[in-house]
């Protein structure tokens, strides 16, 4: 079931005028928006206090999670259900609002309970990215996966976009 569970954490998907319906249908409102914000404000509460880092915003933020990810690793720790899952949380839900803040797209949220298949939609170039699925491969997978990757795609996403591109 693990494996069946992995296979559906794909970075992007791309050439679709919506986002996939594949992982659900999407849900949308403020009660939705607020538990998102809500989860993102924990999280940075959480991992700048647990780890004693100041996140930044933006590129800074993702390359101090990809840091702090580092870190585990040295540290010995080993991924582990509970772990896996509030780590992929915590830097997915930051990781999703650097991307938004600083790139633009659209927050989808399939969801207004668990975020796992949350994604940024970017209509003009029919690209969808999944920070958490980013989030759980950086943290589950022994090699790990850059988080600062998948905000760098989002910055040329969002430059591709832009009218004066």
């Amino acid at each position: 079931m693990a494996e069946t569970a992995e296979q559906l954490m794909f970075d992007a998907l791309s050439g679709a005028e919506e986002p996939t319906p594949l992982l659900g249908e999407r849900v949308a409102g403020p009660m939705v928006e607020a538990r998102f914000e809500a989860v993102v404000a924990q999280a940075r509460a959480a991992v700048e206090s647990f780890f004693s880092v100041k996140l930044g915003d933006g590129v800074q933020r993702a390359r101090a999670l990809d840091e702090l990810v580092g870190s585990l690793r040295q540290s010995g720790w080993e991924p582990s259900a509970e772990g896996t899952a509030l780590y992929t949380l915590q830097f997915g839900a930051l990781l999703m609002d650097a991307v938004l803040r600083e790139c633009g797209g659209e927050a989808v949220f399939r969801s207004d309970r668990d975020l796992t298949h949350a994604s940024v939609f970017f209509r003009a170039t029919r690209v969808e990215l999944f920070p958490f699925h980013k989030a759980f491969k950086a943290v589950a997978r022994k090699q790990g996966e850059p988080l600062a990757e998948l905000y760098e795609i989002a910055r040329q996403l969002a430059a591709a976009g832009s009218p004066s591109a």
